[in-house]
């Protein structure tokens, strides 16, 4: 393969000509793990002692709260390798081997436990560079060939102070490059808060909307609709399809044949019973242990009718579900559900427009979302080989 000019083939892969290759050990002062035994014995209940950082704490470029655990101030006077200092960076050894973070200064002066600690020359070394280097494909690749164990993966230390990473020459430059994928983090974090408000604000909807009203009637969902299963199974899924093939899970897949042209809601009959349902209008086809639901009686609207049944189905398939090697739904637990909703059709539309407004609105915000995130994955391959410099 020709290389393009002003650029080298490296033993990590391609490269711009004025940057280096460095093994970790050249560009840290340090890289140790954190305490390795079982801490248990000193955890304390006390927020005011020390937070103790696990490997389930850690998620890409940022750290994850849940569950959060604290050590005694003794434990931590006793393991001085494992404090954290601002600027570290944090892989996690055992697990999810190579999922990498920075230490903000919020959480400088924890302690941790199986993460292997690197602390940079900062003279030299952006941390944060590197860190979006161990998260990108090329760098959690390469990790993976350095991993030990079959069942539990595991990176041991003396392997990964030999790991070998591009190093741009200045840094200045690193730092620009990890301004860059910092700035666009930034921008998808905002866009999860904002999709979890909208997704808080809709569920508010839903259950206010929903709450039956004075004057509401109660109908069994076999009296307003005809409920029956499919006749296809997994093996006549095609990629790229021509129409949607409704099967037992949340994704729809593809399949070129149709058995309804209409309005329908689609619910498994077994697997995460009570929490798949696909709302449709149009040609599709479905597996033979889904169950769909259509023909409308003309007092009843299908869109209402699927709010409903995603707000109040689930408990009462639990409590009617067959219990088997997997939890599964026979036809009269969708014939006896009752539904509560306005009188009129009218009523019922409104309540549906509503509902999916605010499903719009979040279905673009996810799109953004996903656009986003696909657009990073590009920009660190991009970034972080030196194929588009910024400086």
């Amino acid at each position: 393969m020709e290389l393009m000019n002003g650029y080298k083939q490296t033993d990590i892969g391609i490269i711009p000509n004025d940057w280096d290759v460095k093994e970790l050990a050249q560009i840290t002062k340090m890289v140790t793990n954190g305490f390795v035994g079982t801490a248990k014995i000193f955890y304390s209940e006390n927020d005011n002692d020390v937070l103790y950082i696990q490997g389930y704490n850690v998620e890409e470029n940022k750290f994850n709260f849940n569950g959060i655990k604290y050590v005694t101030k003794e434990f931590h006077k006793k393991n001085a390798k494992s404090r954290l200092e601002e600027g570290d960076l944090l892989t996690i050894q055992t697990g999810d081997v190579g999922l990498t973070t920075i230490v903000p200064i919020e959480i400088a002066g924890s302690n941790c436990h199986a993460l292997i600690i690197s602390r940079f020359k900062k003279d030299i070394s952006n941390p944060l560079f590197f860190s979006y280097y161990f998260n990108s494909n090329s760098g959690r690749s390469r990790l993976k060939k350095i991993e030990t164990g079959s069942t539990m993966k595991h990176i041991n230390v003396g392997d990964l102070i030999q790991f070998k990473v591009p190093f741009p020459p200045t840094k200045s430059e690193q730092t620009a490059i990890a301004t860059a994928l910092s700035d666009m983090d930034a921008l998808i974090d905002s866009l999860e808060k904002l999709i979890e408000k909208k997704k808080h604000i809709k569920q508010g909807f839903m259950q206010d909307l929903l709450r039956p009203k004075e004057g509401w009637v109660v109908k069994r969902l076999g009296d307003v609709a005809d409920i029956y299963t499919g006749n296809k199974d997994n093996q006549n899924k095609v990629e790229d399809g021509e129409f949607p093939f409704f099967v037992r899970s949340q994704s729809v897949e593809r399949i070129n044949t149709f058995s309804y042209n209409g309005e329908a809601i689609l619910i498994p009959g077994e697997g995460n019973i009570g929490k798949i349902f696909h709302y449709v209008n149009g040609k599709f086809d479905f597996h033979q242990r889904v169950y769909m639901i259509s023909n409308f009686k003309e007092d009843f609207f299908a869109k209402y009718i699927y709010f409903y049944m995603r707000e109040n189905f689930g408990k009462h398939a639990m409590k009617n579900s067959v219990k088997a090697t997997v939890d599964s739904l026979r036809l009269p637990t969708f014939q006896n559900f009752e539904i509560l909703c306005p009188q009129t059709v009218e009523e019922q539309k409104e309540i549906s427009e509503i509902l999916s407004n605010i499903e719009t609105e979040i279905n673009s915000f996810e799109n953004k979302h996903n656009k986003y995130k696909m657009l990073k994955k590009g920009m660190m391959q991009e970034l972080l080989t030196g194929k588009t410099r910024l400086i």
